[in-house]
């Protein structure tokens, strides 16, 4: 899958983490009030030519939504020019861009996995031109509209104002249900809880790091044992752990808590063993140049007999991605032993004992911080009233005082849950939180703006001067559209940046992709 950033610096230092910028203001999955925020804002960083970088669209797709941006304008009671943190006329830009994009992710058997999803630009103060030809083979320019079909990187416009703050953006990626479904491989509501014991992985989308999860009373060993079958063992393990593999050049295994420690609270299910790198990973040196030969090496320690039954390319892939994909034989009773991190120190594990599970980042795991977050009793309103996020935030509040206060469902209360949402104290938290998949109506949407907000109208600010809730009224629906169907109907959403960065993992590349990679040269 061939997906980027909307920013691309040219500062050669480090250009993900210059490209990706975050706002004072809009964290995902909450806003500062503790209403559903539907993705991040983000600062357009400045190229070497000392201008904003411009905003780009992160894959090939349609544009089937367009709102040209306002001109600014000096007047103070101009419905943009409404000061959110303050009195004063703060500005925001509602030039608008959503694309429709289709990505292919695997193969069953002869049919491609491939999910629709969209991806939202806000607050551009310019829209993007686009190069065409007309019956003459004669080339011009024109404005972006709907219905134009766009590569990745193609740029959309400028990132705007927000309150006053100048090359600001906010982004966004969300699809519905049903495609939803197909990236995940089964129902959100199927989706395994981190702590959650898990199903074997899917085999039609595999990709990124091979993870394998070892229930206790997994076989352990002292020492690298001298045959893949048959091995037999005294010590096992005693406390359930996932193990990560991943491969570039060496091989890591990184051991990670599979449940919540019961007597220490910050030790949850994802948790490193130990709590660092350095207690929880083992490097291969060269393991993945490696893997041919230690196939090859458990295919030949076989006896004649299973020599038979057994392939190296089998083992190949058990050593790869945990488990064999294809139709490559193995003996019955084949062991994948590898040396790991473990609560009793370095030891041997058979990652192929009965009851371990594969899976890949294919799966979205649960573990990794992986949720689906649906159960907010009003699709209507824009307050987070779930009580699977919630208890989430509640749980990271150390002072029991400030835990209750968060529990109350007043303005301060939401506000004070917002600021675990905004301002994660554990970075592991932190992590997680930008893997929720979460499900509520779009905050751009025109036609709902008095059902989401009319909670608003009853604090004392709005409630004792109606005048203040007209004057706010007024500037959502400035920014606020009305919405294609399919947009709307698209309400599962994702922490955009988080989204990009799982899904550049995924090395599948479409027909139409292939294509693209492919220099044309023409005679």
């Amino acid at each position: 899958m061939l997906i980027s950033l909307p920013f691309l610096s040219d500062v050669t230092e480090d250009a993900d983490a210059d490209a990706v910028r975050y706002s004072f203001t809009g964290s995902y999955p909450l806003n500062s009030f503790g209403e559903w925020h539907n993705g991040v804002h983000l600062v357009a960083p400045t190229l070497s030519n000392g201008g904003p970088a411009p905003v780009r669209a992160i894959a090939d797709g349609e544009v089937i939504h367009l709102v040209p941006p306002t001109p600014r304008n000096a007047d103070q009671a101009h419905a943009q020019n409404y000061g959110a943190f303050s009195d004063n006329a703060e500005w925001t830009d509602n030039g608008l861009i959503i694309l429709k994009h289709s990505a292919e992710i695997g193969h069953n058997g002869q049919a491609p996995v491939s999910f629709v999803f969209y991806s939202v630009y806000m607050h551009l103060n310019s829209l993007g031109k686009i190069t065409v030809k007309d019956a003459k083979g004669k080339t011009s320019e024109r404005n972006l509209k709907p219905g134009d079909k766009l590569y990745r990187r193609a740029v959309l416009g400028e990132a705007g104002q927000i309150y006053g703050q100048p090359h600001h953006l906010h982004f966004e990626v969300s699809m519905n249900e049903a495609n939803l479904s197909q990236l995940l491989g089964h129902a959100p509501s199927a989706h395994p809880l981190p702590g959650a014991k898990p199903t074997a992985g899917r085999t039609d989308v595999v990709f990124g790091s091979a993870y394998v999860y070892l229930p206790v009373g997994t076989p352990l060993l002292s020492q690298e044992p001298k045959t893949p079958v048959g091995t037999t063992s005294t010590e096992t393990l005693g406390t359930a752990l996932w193990v990560q593999l991943d491969y570039a050049g060496s091989a890591t295994l990184t051991s990670y808590l599979a449940h919540d420690d019961a007597s220490d609270a910050t030790l949850r299910a994802g948790s490193l063993l130990g709590g660092s790198v350095a207690s929880a990973q083992i490097t291969e040196p060269d393991g993945e140049y490696k893997l041919y030969e230690q196939a090859n090496k458990r295919h030949k320690a076989l006896s004649e007999a299973l020599k038979a039954q057994s392939s190296p390319s089998g083992w190949y892939e058990l050593l790869r991605f945990g488990r064999t994909l294809g139709p490559d034989p193995l003996p019955a009773g084949a062991e994948h032993w590898r040396k790991i991190k473990t609560p009793a120190g370095e030891r041997w594990a058979n990652l192929k004992a009965a009851g371990t599970v594969a899976l890949s980042d294919g799966d979205f795991p649960g573990f990794r911080g992986w949720q689906c977050i649906n159960d907010d009793p009003s699709g209507s309103d824009q307050r987070c009233d779930s009580t699977a996020l919630r208890s989430l935030l509640l749980r990271e509040f150390a002072d029991k005082a400030q835990r209750e206060k968060a529990m109350a469902k007043t303005l301060e209360g939401r506000q004070l849950l917002a600021t675990q949402a905004i301002k994660p104290k554990r970075e592991a938290f932190g992590q997680q939180l930008n893997k929720l998949m979460c499900q509520f109506p779009s905050e751009f949407d025109k036609s709902t703006i008095d059902a989401r907000y009319a909670h608003v109208k009853e604090e004392p600010h709005f409630k004792d001067n109606p005048k203040n809730w007209d004057a706010l009224k007024a500037h959502i629906s400035a920014v606020c559209t009305v919405l294609p169907a399919e947009v709307k109907a698209a309400d599962w959403r994702f922490h955009p940046i988080a989204f990009i960065n799982h899904m550049r993992r995924c090395g599948w590349l479409s027909r139409h992709e292939m294509i693209q990679l492919m220099p044309i040269h023409r005679t």
